[in-house]
């Protein structure tokens, strides 16, 4: 397989893995129905109103250090019922095919204020480690209580971990290929570089 077929099925990789953050979180928070409801908005008392952007979410040469080369594939932005999610894609130009992707997912205190957004990020990250549910699923203790890291069954050489920061949810996904050949990326190595990217992030935030 070429490089440019290598980074063409990771990119179509990193475009499900967006797609499917997107799906999760309309689906998990209710989604916007037509007529019923509209987008939630900061209500003033949550600490983060909008998400990282994705040029400064972390520094070139970081993400670089983890994918070779790379270049922004998708950077989007959709609305929830009660916030905003805002996701962020790249790829290797250059070396090992690499992906990498982020989604920050924004909560805002709904305007009763009878759940505030940090309680609708806290019932988001349960969610999404309740479900994650796959073999070598481990603890990250130094990303917070309950924060973990798994392999994505579905994508061999893949990892990703969710953490939280007051009423923002951070999702880290990250795969790639071997740098001598096709194979895909030890899982161990997908694994160590998601936390270190993860904790780059969350001391960031």
């Amino acid at each position: 397989m070429t490089q440019a077929s290598r980074r063409n099925v990771l990119l179509r990789l990193a475009g499900a893995v967006v797609g499917l953050v997107v799906v999760v979180a309309l689906a998990i928070t209710g989604g916007l129905m037509v007529g019923e409801r509209t987008p939630a908005g900061p209500a003033g008392a949550d600490d983060h109103a909008t998400a990282p952007a994705c040029n400064a979410a972390l520094p070139q040469d970081v993400i670089e250090a983890a994918v070779p080369s790379a270049v922004l594939d998708a950077a989007d932005e959709g609305p929830l019922s009660d916030g905003t999610i805002t996701t962020c894609a790249w790829s290797a130009t250059e070396g090992p095919a690499r992906a990498l992707t982020l989604a920050f997912s924004v909560y805002f205190t709904d305007s009763a204020a009878e759940t505030t957004g940090e309680e609708l990020a806290t019932t988001r990250l349960e969610r999404l480690t309740d479900a994650s549910g796959a073999d070598g699923t481990e603890s990250v203790d130094s990303l917070g209580d309950g924060v973990l890291v798994w392999p994505d069954s579905a994508i061999p050489g893949s990892a990703q971990t969710v953490f939280r920061d007051k009423n923002l949810v951070v999702r880290v996904w990250y795969s790639g290929t071997r740098s001598d050949n096709d194979a895909p990326l030890p899982y161990t190595d997908a694994r160590d570089t998601v936390v270190d990217l993860a904790e780059q992030l969350a001391s960031s935030l």
